[in-house]
């Protein structure tokens, strides 16, 4: 029954994602629209173009970004509730179905829908390296930025108009190599020679991140909206009693065998789950006791010796698999500036 359930959520999940990542790229549409019209009627000098040498365009461009910023955390953050209430609402509807709803009680009905709000609040306040959400989505906005002007370089070297450099900036999200091409400029001699722009030249964004800003963004809503759905798994899997342990699913999507195939298996609740990787969308189901187990469960909170129930089934230790799969590969992450959160909130040592 829990599987039945899973399959029905993690679509809606998932179409959620998708729909979150839609409406990210209207935010980037958006300006580049709005800040192309304002480019109208610039002209190339034969130097560097330098956004602040035209303080009226660029406080154009800052305050569209602003707006861009502050939409983009809005995104994010009632995208993070929704996930959040979904994960609720589909523990809710496994355990009803898998039980039938005249064998729960009360009390155990309040803590399937308790709304874990201090464990959300953690959730969306958290920092990873040092950076919460919004610093992440600043970030990305400032590298936003510096596309906008590294193409107004490009594009006015090449003579393009203001449309056409807008049209050019919308096929530069998803293929930003295009944009840290050579451009025009006119050097000491008065010759016309082709470089990368300086910008362009210094521009390294670092292992694991993207040269745009907009596959950035898109992973980050990823992340994030993936990250709040299983986290609230996580939260209300450790408050309810008869939930016995998990078992991390490969997705139905799973393209080539990795680490996903290596540690799928069932987990103790107590291990804190929500991807072994970036972009990983595998998912997870409760493993819950037989119906008599459950019933006997009911009559003891009943009794009020609900707390010393013990349950069959327990499951307490780590899969064989995980084992194996961190004995084989230690020191295997020990230069990696950022480990998975699997590895970091359990203490693994890899």
């Amino acid at each position: 029954m829990p599987d039945e359930v899973n399959k029905k959520f993690e679509a809606k999940h998932l179409a959620n994602i998708k729909a979150n990542q839609k409406q990210i790229k209207k935010h980037y549409l958006s300006v580049i629209e709005k800040i192309y019209k304002k480019a109208q009627g610039l002209q190339f000098n034969g130097k560097e173009f330098k956004l602040e040498n035209y303080p009226a365009l660029s406080s154009e461009i800052d305050r569209a970004l602003l707006k861009f910023s502050k939409d983009f955390d809005i995104t994010l953050f009632n995208g993070i509730k929704a996930e959040w209430e979904l994960s609720i609402e589909k523990n809710f509807e496994i355990v009803h179905k898998n039980y039938g709803k005249e064998n729960i009680s009360d009390s155990v009905n309040k803590i399937l829908l308790d709304p874990q709000s201090a464990a959300l609040e953690e959730f969306i306040n958290r920092k990873i390296n040092g950076l919460g959400i919004s610093d992440r989505v600043w970030k990305y906005t400032n590298q936003f930025k510096n596309e906008i002007e590294n193409n107004l370089y490009a594009g006015l070297s090449e003579g393009k108009s203001a449309a056409a450099m807008a049209r050019d900036h919308v096929q530069y999200l998803e293929n930003p190599d295009k944009l840290f091409r050579r451009v025009k400029y006119i050097n000491s001699k008065g010759d016309t020679v082709l470089r990368l722009s300086k910008a362009a030249q210094e521009y390294k964004p670092g292992k694991g991140v993207y040269r745009s800003s907009y596959k950035n963004a898109m992973r980050l809503t990823r992340d994030t909206i993936n990250d709040s759905y299983r986290q609230a798994d996580m939260v209300k899997y450790q408050s309810l009693a008869f939930v016995l342990g998990y078992v991390v699913n490969l997705s139905a999507m799973h393209p080539v065998t990795d680490i996903c195939d290596a540690l799928k298996g069932i987990y103790p609740k107590t291990f804190v789950w929500r991807k072994w990787h970036n972009q990983c969308i595998c998912n997870c189901t409760p493993k819950l006791p037989s119906m008599k187990e459950y019933r006997e469960y009911e009559r003891a909170i009943l009794n009020g010796t609900d707390s010393e129930f013990v349950f069959t089934g327990q499951v307490n230790d780590m899969p064989k698999n995980l084992n194996t799969y961190v004995e084989e590969n230690k020191g295997f992450m020990d230069n990696w500036k950022r480990k998975p959160d699997w590895v970091t909130e359990n203490g693994i040592n890899l």
